[in-house]
């Protein structure tokens, strides 16, 4: 439907439209499922044409960076003086030191990673959300996790900005999903509230 038609506003996964209760619990029957959503369309058909008009020819992709801290490198004047300092400690204590000082490392390198990547996808996408990690193993550092919004003919730009990325820092690990439909960049205002679809009175929670 998205590759046909060109744009797309997608909905909040798992929404129900259920008939209408009869008002006032009277005899008459509500408004039926399509019928609410009929007339729910209807009334934001403007501001939703215009978003589909804004979106049309874009899609969205997910980016997920990170840092594999055994790969990271911990050759900095600070890491340097540290290990100096701990010469004379225990095998186990310098083996939890060295854990320490790969995370250490990766923190900061993660911070100019993300500053420059962040720069780099923003000169070829439209737009940029930033998401919550979704994956990582415990001996990665996060850098970014991301949703980009893009056109169609700008998605293999961003695939070279991140192949830049991992061939300059071989310790980067990168997950590049999509293209697909704008989830991320539908303009919440018009999804149908959980009240609404339930047919719930306002203040009550949704079922």
């Amino acid at each position: 439907m998205w590759e046909r038609s060109g744009s797309a506003l997608p909905m909040t996964f798992n929404v129900l439209v259920a008939d209408e209760p009869p008002p006032g619990n009277g005899p008459g029957p509500g408004r039926g499922a399509e019928q609410r959503l009929t007339d729910w369309i209807t009334s934001r058909a403007s501001s939703l044409t215009n978003r589909l008009e804004e979106l049309s020819g874009r899609c969205e992709l997910r980016v997920e960076i990170t840092l594999e801290r055994s790969v990271t490198p911990t050759d900095t004047p600070a890491q340097e003086t540290a290990t100096s300092a701990t010469e004379t400690r225990s095998p186990g204590m310098l083996r939890l030191l060295g854990k320490q000082r790969a995370r250490n490392a990766a923190g900061e390198l993660a911070d100019t990673l993300h500053a420059r990547v962040r720069h780099r996808l923003l000169s070829v996408a439209e737009d940029l959300r930033d998401r919550a990690p979704t994956q990582r193993t415990s001996d990665e550092t996060h850098v970014l996790s991301a949703a980009l919004l893009v056109r169609h003919e700008d998605v293999d730009a961003v695939g070279t900005v991140l192949s830049q990325t991992r061939a300059e820092q071989p310790a980067s690990r990168v997950r590049f999903l999509g293209p697909w439909p704008p989830y991320s960049f539908a303009d919440t205002e018009h999804r149908f509230q959980s009240d609404e679809v339930a047919g719930e009175p306002p203040g009550r929670a949704p079922r």
